[in-house]
């Protein structure tokens, strides 16, 4: 449950992005670290007991820190808190264990992002429940009867069936403002009303669901997958495909950034197949030029494989080759073994 130690990762990209497909320990290991906090909200058992009583007293994992009197594998765990936070989407219940500014519940962000000018000047940043327990207080103070809406005065718990004016005073008296609200602000205070108008609090547990799966459960490859995303290229996929031997293919792709191991991996891979050939087939080579001959096709071939200027410069580099090694062969040999090279 520690993190690894940076020291004994080696980072070997992946496949899509143009490594040799192992996986990033150090992003694979945050996203086992990541399991543990789903079990700790969706499971039930001795160790989720034991942690949420000396741990998690408020409910909302945003208001959890680290502290030197904390054990260090929680304070461990509590490193990679927010990026667990990223991928989960709270379904609310009673409201409890879910922050209404921090937290994504009631849309495919958080109100924070969403809403960030209303969110720095807003007095209440705490959960739900607590919001409405305010509002509820309130209400019992300068009771309004409505339908549409029950207050249950032993438990403080409100169930709201829909959006009435009741809520509307409610939400006004739970949200204050340090600051007047201008027009925008306003304007803004009124869509978080109006995507409110659905909602209810219920007397449910609150429940993550995982964004990044389609069944709503959490998975580590999913997780290591959206820690990856940035990272994938579109074109090396090609390269992984084509029709290379594989250690041409690992260097093509450690030496995607520079074009003078794409020749030298070419002259080499070149040498090689000649060599073969004397020593199986018995087919000696005639000139030195057709290595190079050699070297320049496989140029043309892997110019395929990219995209943009790098395809550009490569089908260049392989002409120009080309045309030295047609230029010191028709000195060595005279103009017409030119085309008996080309042969």
């Amino acid at each position: 449950m520690y993190f690894l130690p940076k020291t004994i990762l080696k980072k070997i990209d992946l496949k899509k992005k143009g490594g040799l497909g192992v996986k990033d320990l150090w992003k694979m290991n945050i996203s086992l670290m990541c399991k543990w906090w789903w079990k700790l909200e969706r499971s039930e058992g001795l160790w989720q007991e034991i942690v949420r009583k000396k741990y998690v007293k408020t409910g909302c994992l945003h208001s959890l820190k680290k502290k030197p009197t904390n054990s260090p594998v929680w304070n461990q765990l509590l490193c990679i808190k927010d990026i667990y936070i990223a991928g989960r989407k709270m379904l609310v219940g009673q409201g409890d264990s879910t922050s209404f500014w921090k937290n994504i519940w009631i849309c495919d962000t958080s109100l924070k992002n969403k809403f960030p000018q209303l969110f720095e000047i807003c007095n209440e940043t705490e959960s739900i429940s607590n919001n409405i327990n305010k509002s509820l207080h309130t209400s019992r103070a300068h009771p309004r009867r409505s339908s549409g809406s029950t207050i249950q005065t032993q438990n403080y718990k409100c169930k709201v069936n829909k959006l009435n004016r009741n809520r509307d005073d409610a939400m006004k008296t739970r949200m204050s403002f340090r600051i007047w609200l201008n027009e925008d602000l306003q304007i803004q205070l009124r869509k978080i009303r109006d995507m409110l108008a659905s909602f209810a609090v219920t007397g449910e547990r609150d429940s993550p669901r995982w964004r990044w799966e389609s069944t709503g459960l959490f998975s580590v490859r999913s997780n290591y997958e959206h820690l990856c995303s940035n990272e994938y290229g579109t074109h090396y996929n090609l390269i992984w495909k084509a029709k290379l031997p594989l250690k041409i293919k690992i260097c093509v792709l450690l030496s995607r950034d520079s074009f003078i191991w794409f020749g030298l991996a070419a002259i080499c891979w070149a040498i090689w197949i000649s060599r073969n050939k004397s020593c199986f087939e018995k087919k000696l080579i005639n000139s030195p030029t057709e290595i190079l001959c050699s070297a320049s096709s496989f140029l043309k071939y892997w110019a395929g494989l990219q995209v943009g200027q790098n395809k550009e410069e490569l089908e260049l580099s392989a002409a120009a080759l080309l045309k030295t090694a047609l230029h010191f062969h028709a000195q060595a040999h005279g103009d017409g073994a030119r085309l008996v090279l080309l042969r």
